[in-house]
């Protein structure tokens, strides 16, 4: 997988760790706070509801907070505008939750004032003990480059 921000690249390669011979890792096997301190302001912790058809952040680090212009925890993603391509990224974590594989594109964001930015996402997905992806693990980074 192709990942650009190093953050990103080193949620990454802890996601692929903790999953060790497994599809991928269970959410009881990973502490971002604890394992990952330093990259926890680009973490978040979001949950699949209803199948699939919507999800819902349990955790979202202060670079999302201070991306977005507000709190992410407790919210909806179908009751929040995180970019410019709603659609795309509601494919994007479905695509994570139906395959159980992660996923890492670049999204286009306007800011509240007019301001545009881009931001790297990274999606990987959590499984529950029977095997069935429950929970993503999810990284943003600002693109400093874009203009």
């Amino acid at each position: 997988m192709n990942i650009k921000n190093t953050p990103l690249r080193r949620l990454f390669e802890y996601w692929r760790a903790k999953a060790s011979a497994r599809v991928a890792p269970r959410r009881c096997d990973i502490d971002p706070v604890l394992e990952i301190p330093a990259i926890v302001p680009h973490v978040g912790l979001v949950e699949v509801l209803e199948g699939g058809r919507d999800f819902r952040f349990r955790l979202a680090g202060g670079e999302m907070r201070d991306m977005f212009g507000r709190e992410l925890r407790g919210a909806r993603l179908s009751e929040i505008r995180l970019n410019d391509d709603a659609a795309g990224t509601l494919a994007e974590y479905q695509a994570v939750a139906t395959t159980c594989r992660p996923g890492c594109r670049f999204h286009d964001f306007t800011q509240r004032g007019g301001q545009r930015i881009r931001y790297e996402c990274l999606v990987c997905p959590l499984i529950d003990d029977h095997g069935q992806v429950h929970m993503l693990l999810v990284g943003m980074c600002f693109d400093s480059s874009y203009s």
